[in-house]
């Protein structure tokens, strides 16, 4: 058994779409970090972006190889979630209760192609270490971790079976083989896979690096966060569109003379005070000659963020108008006092238990693996900017995979630039990437035990 001391760890739910989008802006500024890679860990989409990586990169790549693979991820990942669309049939499905939203024969047939796992690959085939998660759905309920590595190694699994266990996610995809979406047990799969290879017994010199999607990771994901005791109701802190425009216009016309100046711009827009000032103070942190460039990133991306929301609503209201009555919110504004009517439906957030869930999963999980490892040897990137990541599981069930992707492309391409990572406040910013990714590159490889 080789000793893996480097563990790439990939979150399940909607953040595969920016994450791989980060990865690759990741590899681009440290090449080779994922051939210093030793250990491959998903959870549901994530489980397929582990799976692929560690079928397509060989031991003997070179840098361009693993370039044209992680190239090659992201256009699988573009197709993944087009096969992952339900249709107007899967509508008439979920309403009915009786079946998945999702056949998964196209999901299936798209796993098993040559150039994406292979029909016949099986977890021992693979050169690199892989813990992929899912979870039993029949008595007795467990989780279950399908690896090449650890006390009980999966090696004559499929990968292809591996990745359908791990993606069936309930409602939307059937179960495989008696299991269902790993995110029943741990959405982000960190700690497991620091656990299932080690134990209790972790040598100092393990890495890991995590990647998601955390809402409230920027200071643009924070602007449609209420503030302490504020009702949950009021449309003016809910609103996306009140914190892009009222009329159409770019964000920074309505907020700053100075934005407005540069973009040629007076028009005043009337937003909430507390909206105002927050981006106000966006807006302050940018410096003076990089103000034109700031409003350049925004300002599109902004706008399309304003266009995924638009049509989230539409699909909703089209799709589900017939529970119109059923989803109006809650009269109670107190965030103590909700019921099951608050939780499912926040107002413009139809699965905020979900994005809770993810949320709790993600940053916790992480503060479990850094316990483990020690604060230098586990870092988390999970960047979120303009669509939070609820509003992209909600194009999943809407069938708006183009806008997912956009989102997640606006978001890496936010973080992974020098003046808007500093201005966005992100969570990990590319000094603090850059040091640790180059710590990994530079650590001592896997040993063969």
């Amino acid at each position: 058994m080789s000793d893996y001391k480097r563990i790439l760890a990939m979150d399940g739910g909607p953040a595969s779409g920016t994450y791989v989008q980060v990865l690759a802006r990741l590899r681009d500024r440290q090449p080779g970090l994922l051939l210093r890679t030793d250990l491959f860990a998903g959870t549901s989409a994530g489980a397929f972006a582990a799976a692929f990586l560690a079928h397509n990169l060989k031991r003997n790549a070179t840098l361009e190889d693993e370039e044209r693979v992680v190239s090659r991820l992201l256009d699988v990942t573009a197709e993944l979630l087009h096969a992952m669309m339900p249709t107007r049939d899967g509508y008439r499905r979920l309403v009915a209760g009786e079946d998945a939203m999702v056949p998964v024969g196209p999901l299936k047939a798209l796993l098993e192609r040559d150039d994406v796992l292979g029909r016949n690959t099986r977890l021992g085939d693979l050169d690199w270490g892989v813990v992929l998660v899912a979870a039993r759905m029949l008595p007795p309920w467990t989780p279950h971790l399908m690896s090449n590595v650890g006390p009980t190694p999966d090696m004559n699994l499929r990968l292809v079976d591996a990745v359908l266990r791990s993606t069936a996610f309930p409602v939307l995809l059937p179960g495989w083989q008696g299991y269902t979406d790993g995110a029943m047990y741990a959405n982000s799969p960190s700690a497991v896979a620091i656990i299932e290879h080690y134990g209790g017994r972790v040598p100092d010199d393990v890495m890991l690096l995590s990647l998601g999607a955390d809402d409230g990771s920027s200071t643009v994901s924070n602007l449609w966060t209420p503030a302490d005791g504020e009702g949950v109701n009021d449309p003016d802190v809910h609103s996306l569109r009140r914190f892009v425009t009222k009329t159409g216009q770019s964000l920074f016309e309505a907020v700053t003379d100075k934005v407005a100046d540069v973009l040629g711009m007076d028009q005043e827009l009337e937003l909430d005070e507390r909206v105002k000032a927050a981006i106000q103070q966006v807006v302050r942190t940018a410096p003076a000659d990089k103000a034109a460039a700031v409003a350049n990133w925004l300002y599109p991306a902004a706008m399309r963020a304003e266009e995924i929301q638009q049509r989230i609503h539409q699909s909703w209201t089209r799709e589900f108008e017939w529970a119109a009555e059923l989803f109006q919110p809650p009269e109670s504004t107190a965030l103590d006092d909700w019921g099951w009517k608050a939780w499912a439906l926040y107002p413009n957030n139809p699965v905020f238990g979900l994005q809770v869930f993810l949320n709790s999963q993600g940053r916790g999980t992480h503060h479990l693996s850094t316990r483990l490892l020690g604060e230098g040897n586990a870092l988390r990137i999970a960047p979120v900017a303009f669509v939070s990541s609820n509003s992209v599981f909600l194009c999943m069930i809407f069938a708006l995979a183009d806008e997912a992707l956009a989102a997640g492309r606006d978001t890496a391409n936010l973080w992974a630039d020098p003046v808007m990572n500093e201005v966005l406040k992100f969570d990990v910013s590319l000094a603090e990437a850059d040091a640790f990714c180059a710590k990994w590159l530079t650590s001592p490889a896997a040993s063969a035990g």
